[in-house]
């Protein structure tokens, strides 16, 4: 017992070399402090490397936000795209976009999409032709339901320490360098 504890540690305390790209709607308002409350939730649990693109600084090169943001795809060691119903969806539709374009991103892409219930059926806040391409590549694609943030925030938190397993396990050498 005491070596499994010292095993998950030794992953757990790697938790700041995971470099983590948050992507999703900031308009309207609401949906924006929305993913803040998510980051800031996460940071709290020890992953201190997890920005919006907002949050990133403007480099010379980027000519655009979608350079910031094709930037920070290739760089993350994780991609998180939260889309939701009152969120406008074109910014993370076009990052998604860009990854079905360049699949050597997908293994690292997660996509976690709202869903309510309505009718007796469930209804996703994205399109049916959108998430058979997403599934078609084979990216991750987790619903969450709608306006519980508590169970998004859960789904992230196992999502991001799988991911972090995977890295310390398989691909430790991709932890030790920081430039996100």
């Amino acid at each position: 017992r005491k070596d499994a504890q010292r095993w998950m540690a030794g992953i757990l305390e790697r938790k700041t070399s995971l470099r983590i790209g948050l992507y999703g709607s900031y308009y309207p308002a609401a949906e924006l402090k929305r993913l803040e409350s998510l980051r800031n939730s996460i940071k709290r649990d020890g992953y201190s490397s997890i920005r919006l693109v907002r949050d990133m600084p403007d480099l010379p090169d980027f000519k655009d936000e979608m350079d910031k943001s094709i930037f920070s795809i290739e760089r993350s060691n994780v991609n998180l795209f939260v889309l939701t119903f009152r969120g406008q969806k074109q910014g993370a539709v076009r990052e998604l976009d860009y990854v079905l374009k360049n699949p050597e991103h997908v293994f690292k892409c997660v996509v976690f999409i709202e869903t309510m219930r309505r009718a007796g059926s469930t209804v996703r806040c994205l399109t049916s032709m959108l998430q058979d391409d997403l599934r078609a590549v084979g990216m991750r694609v987790v619903e969450f339901a709608g306006d519980k943030d508590e169970e998004l925030t859960a789904m992230t938190r196992g999502t991001l320490l799988d991911f972090l397993y995977y890295y310390v396990r398989n691909r430790p050498e991709d932890l030790e360098s920081d430039t996100h």
